[in-house]
Formats: C-alpha cells, sequence, structure tokens
C-alpha cells in the first residue's frame, strides 16, 4: 500500500469517525498519553489495496481493540499524519504504549521488517490476536539453521518454550517443566552414563520427537557401548525403541525376548537354565549373525564326529535349539535324515538300534572286529558272545561290507574247500563241530562219544588215540579211511580158529565198533550145512574156539 493511500485511510477514518483520542487496550503503561473522550464514528469511505481487502479496517482485530476499545487510542499516537498522508506505526510507536516489549526477541535481527511489532501483530488481520501473532511459521520455514520448525499449534509449540518478548526468549524453557517424568527416569537410569543425562543429546529443540529414535544408532556406532549396525533390521529389530524403554534403556529394564517371541521353544529350556535365556546363544545385538558355535561355549568337552548338516554344523542337525513342541526329544532320531537308508532306527543291522552302534557325538565308525565286538563280545538276545580267532579276525570277510545290512555267511567250504570236500556224511555241516567265530571245537565235538556213543562200547572204544586211529573228521589230514584190521591185529597173533584161511576175511564175521560176536547166527551164515547140528547150542564158539589152539 502507498504512503499516500495510508494517510487517506486515516484522515478518511478521523474526519468521520470524530474521535478524539483513545486510550491503550491493554494495561497502561507509566508515561502513557491521558485517554481523550471519543466522539461518534462515522461512516467509512472507500479504500484501495490491501484495506480494501481487509474490509472494514476499524473492525479488524487490533484496529478494533486501539480505536473502539474500553481505552481508545488517537490515530495520531500510532500514525504520523500530514498533508501527503499519514505513516504505519513503527515499533517505537508501539513501545510508547507497551514498553514492557523493549527486550523482544525480534529486536536483535538484522533485517528491519521482522523488527517491526506489525510484522506479528497485523492491524488489517480479522484474525483473533492469538492465532494470528503465533504464525511463526511465515517467517521460520525449514531450513531453520540445522533444525526443522515443529508444526501443529504454535502457540503451544514455539510460545512452550520461547518468549518472544521475554530477556531470555532465545533459551528455550527446561524439559524438565512439562517432561517431569521423562526427566525423572533419565536421571536415574542414566546416572552411570552423564552423556545421557540430557534431553538435548537425543532430542533437537525443533524435531520432532521421531527423529530421536534415529539418533541411537548414530550415536552408539562411536561412543561406548558400540552397538554394531546388526542390531537393527528390516523385519524384526527395526528400532532400538522395540527393546530398549526410551529414557530408562538401562540393561534392567530391557524387554525379555519373550515378549515378541512368547512362542519360540528353547532345546530343554525346562531342564537347562542357560537354554532359557535366549543371551547364552544369541548376542543381542546381532541376532541374526550365525548362532551355530554357541554351543562350544558351554559343551566345549565335547567334538562330534557327525558330518555336519546342511546348514554346516554338525550340533544343531541332531539337536534343533528351537523344537515345534515341548515334548521333542533332546536329539532327533536318525532317521529324520537318513530315512533313505531305514524306515525308523531300527531298521538296520538286524533290528538293532543305530545308537547301539553310533555312540553320542562319536558317529563315524571304522569298520572291523574292534567296532562289532563292543556289541557282540557280550551275548546280544539269544546271540552268545562273540570271539573270533585270528582266521576270522575281520568280520567283513563273512557278514559282507555293509553294516547296516549284514551278508548271510557264506558256505564254510568257500574258504575251507579241502575240508568241505573230505568231510564225510553226517559231518558235512561244520557249525556242528566248529564255533564259526572262535574257530574252535564246541563242547560235543571234543569227543567222538558225544555224537557216536554206541561206538564207545566196541572193541576198539579204549585203544589209545581212540577213532582217530582207524578215522577223521574230515580232510586234509589225519586217516582217510578206516585201514584193514590186519594193519594191528597180525595174523600169527591171533588163536584159534583164527588161523584158518577160511577165516581170514575179519569182516565176514567182526563189526568195528561191536564186540566179537559169539551168536550160533554168525556162523551159520557161512556153515549152512551145519543148521542142524547140534540145534540146542546157542553159540558154536563153545566147541569151535577162537581163543586157544585150533581143534
Amino acid at each position: 500500500m502507498s504512503r499516500r493511500a495510508l494517510a487517506g485511510i486515516v484522515l478518511y477514518l478521523c474526519a468521520f469517525a470524530g474521535v478524539a483520542g483513545v486510550s491503550v487496550l491493554l494495561a497502561k503503561a507509566p508515561g502513557a498519553r491521558e485517554p481523550v473522550a471519543a466522539q461518534p464514528m462515522r461512516p467509512a469511505a472507500h479504500v484501495a489495496g490491501r484495506g480494501a481487502a481487509a474490509g472494514n479496517i476499524v473492525d479488524t482485530t487490533l484496529h478494533h481493540a486501539h480505536v473502539r476499545g474500553s481505552q481508545p487510542v488517537p490515530c495520531a499516537s500510532c500514525h504520523t499524519i500530514d498533508p501527503d498522508g499519514f505513516t504505519a506505526p513503527d515499533r517505537e510507536r508501539c513501545l510508547t504504549c507497551h514498553p514492557d516489549r523493549q527486550a523482544a526477541l525480534h529486536a536483535a535481527v538484522a533485517d528491519d521488517e521482522p523488527k517491526q511489532c506489525t510484522r506479528c501483530h497485523d492491524f488489517l488481520d480479522h484474525t483473533p490476536t492469538a492465532e494470528r501473532a503465533w504464525k511463526c511459521g511465515t517467517c521460520h520455514e525449514p531450513p531453520h539453521g540445522d533444525q526443522m520448525v515443529m508444526t501443529g499449534n504454535l502457540s503451544e509449540t514455539c510460545g512452550r518454550c520461547h518468549s518472544p518478548h521475554g530477556e531470555e526468549s532465545r533459551e528455550p524453557t527446561a524439559c524438565a517443566e512439562c517432561h517431569q517424568p521423562q526427566a525423572e527416569a533419565l536421571q536415574h537410569h542414566a546416572a552411570p552414563d552423564p552423556g545421557t543425562q540430557s534431553c538435548l543429546t537425543c532430542h533437537r529443540q525443533h524435531d520432532p520427537r521421531e527423529n530421536a529414535i534415529e539418533r541411537c544408532a548414530e550415536c552408539h556406532r562411536d561412543h561406548d557401548p558400540k552397538i554394531p549396525a546388526t542390531a537393527t533390521f528390516a523385519g524384526g529389530h527395526e528400532r532400538c525403541i522395540g527393546c530398549h524403554e526410551p529414557h530408562t534403556f538401562g540393561r534392567k529394564t530391557v524387554k525379555a525376548c519373550t515378549s515378541c517371541h512368547e512362542h519360540q521353544k528353547a532345546l530343554a529350556a525346562d531342564r537347562v537354565p542357560s537354554h532359557a535365556s535366549c543371551r547364552s546363544c544369541h548376542d543381542q545385538h546381532a541376532v541374526k549373525t550365525d548362532a551355530r558355535h554357541s554351543c562350544r561355549k558351554c559343551h566345549d568337552k565335547l567334538s562330534p564326529k557327525h558330518p555336519p548338516n546342511a546348514h554346516g554344523d554338525a550340533c544343531l542337525g541332531c539337536h534343533p535349539p528351537h523344537p515345534q513342541r515341548d515334548s521333542q526329544p533332546v536329539a532327533l532320531a536318525c532317521t529324520t535324515c537318513h530315512a533313505a537308508k531305514a524306515s525308523d532306527d531300527r531298521g538296520l543291522h538286524r533290528g538293532a538300534a543305530c545308537r547301539q552302534c553310533h555312540r553320542e557325538h562319536d558317529f563315524v565308525l571304522t569298520a572291523g572286529p574292534t567296532q562289532c565286538l563292543s556289541c557282540h563280545a557280550r551275548k546280544v538276545g539269544s546271540r552268545a558272545p562273540v570271539a573270533v580267532s585270528a582266521g576270522h579276525g575281520d568280520c567283513r570277510n563273512c557278514h559282507g561290507k555293509d553294516p547296516h545290512d549284514p551278508a548271510k555267511p557264506p558256505a564254510c567250504g568257500k574258504c575251507h574247500a579241502d575240508e568241505a570236500s573230505t568231510a564225510p556224511a553226517g559231518h558235512a555241516t561244520c557249525t556242528n563241530c566248529h564255533d564259526q567265530h572262535a574257530g574252535t571245537l564246541k563242547r560235543k565235538a571234543q569227543s567222538c562219544a558225544n555224537c557216536h556213543p554206541d561206538r564207545k562200547l566196541g572193541p576198539h572204544g579204549k585203544i589209545d588215540g581212540g577213532c582217530a586211529n582207524c578215522h577223521r573228521q574230515h580232510g586234509p589230514k589225519g586217516v582217510a579211511k578206516p585201514p584193514p584190521c590186519l594193519s594191528c591185529h597180525q595174523r600169527a597173533d591171533l588163536p584159534g580158529l583164527h588161523e584158518l584161511a577160511q577165516h581170514a576175511t575179519c569182516t565176514d564175521c567182526h563189526k568195528s565198533h561191536q564186540p566179537p560176536p559169539h551168536d550160533r547166527a554168525t556162523c551159520v551164515r557161512c556153515h549152512t550145512d551145519r543148521k542142524d547140528h547140534e540145534p540146542t547150542a546157542t553159540m558154536c564158539s563153545g566147541c569151535h574156539a577162537f581163543t586157544g589152539e585150533p581143534k
């Protein structure tokens, strides 16, 4: 608006309103002019420019308070009136009535316009004073230095901390005046760390409070306690305040992991206290990092020989750290992974359980008698203890190379061909006499009479060397077949009727394993013409002796 136009407006008001003088609406300041009796107002004339946009200027909020208030102020108190027009009121005129506003915040700025009271107190604005004067955002648009201007009701934001007319208008009000509970909590929990006792460590004066959340990582990247960037991540621990309560961020007030992970079970947590604490395995500031080596922290004396599982660890393949249910066993069944070999943990090695051969944490076996005898050296079910001979020392020679599916032992003759081919009838089954593992004779095979009890009653039953003089169990050693009787019984030494040439074949009358015959029937087989000779005699040798001189 031009100076001339403004002066015309004021002259019009003075001429037609008949205002003689108005006192200050607010509390009267020392040295202020005496109020002048108000004159009847005349109708307003046409006004151009910004004044026209304001409508009836006399009815704007501040004009009404100054001109029509209970203590009207003369126009000349605010405006300099001359024939060419009048001036707008400046800071000095305002301070004539409002000397308590002398120490104003804006008086120290370099630009002239913000120094003027009318920059905030606009006399052409119909807005209520409390709203109009606090439109700080019309000047203080971002950026405000390196800060942001707060949003919302500015009389409740800027005015809460800043006093634009006071002596200390640049200094914010102490945070604790409004945020007492937070300040007390901060002082209590942050006492060991002086660096965090000031609210402004995390909050900036003109920042939205959400911005303080991002400063946790900024500060703890370089200051103790130093927190790695892995502490927060999308889809899980997005923000530090997910676990740490703002203003009470000490260790004692950290939220329990179960506050979010209440359904996450831990292996044997009801029996092992360290398993019940998530931090035993997980770094609270790097929970997504590999925790598979955490087992070694406590179980340092165990060295599992099991090959690493798909995740590269030998422990977690059998011991799931977070089982699906509380009742799940500490160790999974072997067939959880080895289902291709067996349907269950007793599906191999003729029903033996996997853990009977594969010891916990020592799964890799060395095939051979040592491993086999770890079970079979003692009685296993109905099977007797096994003691291997030198020749049968390697179990795989008879039971195959796959211990999970032992082969049926081959016939003994596969290795012992000579013995098998020379075994007489009745001795073809080697295991009737031999212990196949120890290679020793079974108890019943210690004496032929145990199987052939009738043989020990014959004339040869008590001969030194026994049966082996005439027989062998099998080759290649020993007597291949019984020798002729005369190899032991010399003819010249045989008494009585043995000397007769007709009696030269011993087997005509004798059986190797029976006593000498004394019955009549034996003789008459050859001497048929003597059937009726002395029919009452039961034996011929009573008269025809074989033990004395021949008759």
